[in-house]
């Protein structure tokens, strides 16, 4: 209700009524504050006494607090739920919620969170507020992070923390970060340090490449490279030292970019030693962007591969450097034997390749599994030119299944250059197609129909249905 308001703002009192009659004390408080930015002054009241009934103590203070950053006058009564939630994480959150209008309660919110018992909830409490705080409270979240034991959490409220804090502050953040036993954790916390303390990234790389699991080591230093060019001779030779060849293959996906032209023949050595025909594609697919001269060898690399699905992807991600191959990488996907897999991999495709969208949907047509013909439309309709709409239309039509045929209908009402407004028997096709949905499904479908349903029938025709709304939630809640 509350999307439709927003192509026609007079059933706001309709969506306002039936956010109230939500029986979920959650989903209203979520109702109310979605609705909050297009509620005019007369309507604030009911919306207030709407709030102001939810008996639990966190999703009424929710609706207060959606309700005041539109409406400020409210903040007080806002604050004044939030201070009485009695679970102090809860608590904690609420005024975390209120603390970008009202600066001045941070110093409560901070000390809310510092009195949760729960050591997690107050280093999520803590990692809410962070972004938020002032200077003169940095020092006091820093001791809290301090007093954090777990590993994993203090790392992150440390990363938080780190864009605000001064030169002395981070000293004491840094303190904070080594005592960390954790090595992937340490690791993570200096080198968000290292954003902001330069001096210290040749440790946060010591401490990346300490990492004993390769896996984890080589997202420590995929991470950090770009921050130190200088150092991304040792992260390749880091790289280089992986002795697994997939873990190795993703970290010389990951520097390839921020790579200098020095370094590229280093990073191509590393490409070609690895033995498995796909992890070898994909490293040589990343470099040769980069490097144009190494695309026929990274296309050599690409076909080599045995597997349909990974040497599609492969010659996918090569194809936009070099057009010509297009055909090549759809020939790869659509001679790939399971339907499922081909389907995804054509949508992905043509996602990123929009001049292979006609072999994309033609490659559609041909899916025998109604649903995965459904899905793949459904991905494929958005962005079709008009000149494809056609067809799409009669391959979604001919899906036999009128629960699956309203799924391929979904992606065509979303395409711009679709329309149903000329051609009264087609809207009659797809409403009644439509209507085969899942509830949730046909009233997010009806938004995309809004503009459609006002220019066949006028404003009252979408208050009609409304009110048709209204009617079967109350009668099949």
């Amino acid at each position: 209700m509350s999307a439709l308001a927003r192509h026609w703002p007079k059933i706001l009192p309709e969506a306002l009524d039936a956010a109230r009659a939500i029986t979920s004390q959650s989903s209203r408080a979520d109702a109310l504050s979605e609705l909050a930015p297009q509620l005019s002054e007369s309507l604030l009241p009911q919306a207030l006494e709407a709030a102001r009934g939810i008996t639990n103590q966190s999703s009424r203070a929710h609706a207060l607090s959606g309700l005041a950053r539109h409406w400020p006058e409210i903040l007080p009564e806002a604050l004044e739920a939030a201070r009485g939630i009695t679970n102090q994480s809860s608590r904690a959150h609420a005024l975390s919620e209120l603390a970008p209008q009202l600066p001045e309660i941070l110093p409560e919110a901070l000390k809310e969170a510092r009195t949760i018992t729960n050591q997690s909830s107050r280093a999520h409490a803590l990692i809410n507020l962070a972004p938020q705080l002032p200077e003169s409270l940095l020092s006091e979240a820093l001791d809290m992070a301090r007093a954090i034991t777990d590993d994993r959490d203090r790392a992150i409220v440390l990363s938080k923390l780190a864009p605000q804090l001064g030169e002395s502050l981070l000293s004491q953040a840094l303190e904070v970060a080594r005592a960390i036993t954790d090595q992937s954790s340490r690791a993570d916390a200096l080198s968000e340090i290292a954003q902001h303390w330069p001096e210290i990234l040749p440790e946060a790389l010591d401490a990346a490449r300490a990492i004993t699991d390769e896996s984890t080591r080589a997202d420590a230093l995929s991470e950090i490279a770009p921050h130190l060019p200088e150092i991304l001779p040792e992260a390749l030779d880091a790289a280089t030292a992986i002795t697994d060849e997939s873990t190795r293959a993703f970290l010389l996906s990951a520097l390839a970019p921020h790579l200098p032209e020095k370094l590229l023949p280093q990073a191509l050595d590393v490409a070609r030693a690895i033995t498995d025909d796909r992890d070898r594609a994909n490293a040589l697919s990343a470099i040769a962007p980069h490097w144009p001269e190494i695309l026929p060898e990274a296309l050599d690399a690409a076909r080599a591969i045995t597997d349909d699905r990974d040497r599609a992807n492969a010659l996918s991600a090569i194809a936009p450097h070099w057009p010509e191959i297009l055909p090549e990488a759809l020939d790869a996907a659509t001679a790939i034997t399971d339907e499922w897999i081909r389907a995804l991999t054509l949508s992905n495709l043509a996602r990123h390749l929009p001049q292979i969208l006609p072999e994309a949907l033609e490659g559609a047509r041909e899916l025998t599994h109604k649903l995965i013909r459904a899905i793949v439309l459904s991905t494929l309709a958005p962005d079709l030119p008009e000149i494809l709409l056609p067809e799409a239309l009669e391959t979604a039509r001919a899906i036999q299944s009128e629960y699956h045929r309203a799924y391929a209908f979904s992606g065509l009402i979303k395409n711009p250059n679709f329309s149903l407004q000329d051609d009264v028997s087609l809207w009659q096709e797809f409403l009644h197609t439509l209507a085969c949905s899942d509830r949730k499904d046909f009233l997010e479908y009806l938004v995309n129909l809004s503009p459609t349903i006002i220019s066949l029938g006028g404003k009252e025709a979408l208050a009609a249905i409304v009110e048709a709304i209204k009617d079967v939630s109350r009668w099949w809640p």
